[in-house]
């Protein structure tokens, strides 16, 4: 028997189904292929009810993206917006887009929209930040000492 918690090969799958389709029982199955009946039965049903594209996982997020549960609609106009306003991050755009939909619960989270300029390469690098100019050495650091000094100069 497979180790527990293993995930099972495509190739494990397809054997399955055509081993099902022969007439083989589940338990038979198993015990061929050295997994569990109930993972045999589990791959077993998802062919009878998907058939071949069953057998392919469908572990984690949809390969369709950030935005896949949206309409393209909302992808193409943040894409436009933020080609149109570089300088815009995720909940810039979100704000300015709110006003012109009749559902603005329908819009996507400020992190879905960030995920997806990610995805498309809509973002900037990091630019560091310069460190500021330092006073010279010898200079009076603080004001009043410059407006001090400034009328010692004057009345010389």
């Amino acid at each position: 028997m497979g180790q527990r918690g293993s995930p099972t090969t495509l190739e494990e799958r397809v054997e399955i189904a055509e081993r099902a389709q022969a007439g083989e029982t589940d338990l038979a199955i198993a015990a061929a292929i050295g997994r569990s009946v109930w993972t045999v039965r589990k791959w077993r049903r998802r062919h009878q009810q998907q058939g071949q594209d069953g057998l392919v996982s469908s572990m984690g997020r949809p390969p369709s993206g950030a935005l896949g549960s949206f309409p393209p609609e909302v992808r193409d106009a943040l894409r436009r917006l933020r080609e149109e306003h570089p300088g815009w991050g995720p909940e810039t755009l979100r704000l300015e887009w709110e006003p012109h939909l009749s559902n603005p619960a329908s819009l996507p989270s400020r992190s879905r929209i960030a995920a997806f300029l990610r995805q498309e390469g809509l973002t900037r690098p990091y630019e560091r930040r310069q460190s500021l100019p330092q006073p010279e050495a010898g200079r009076p650091q603080h004001p009043h000492e410059v407006w001090e000094v400034d009328a010692l100069r004057v009345t010389r």
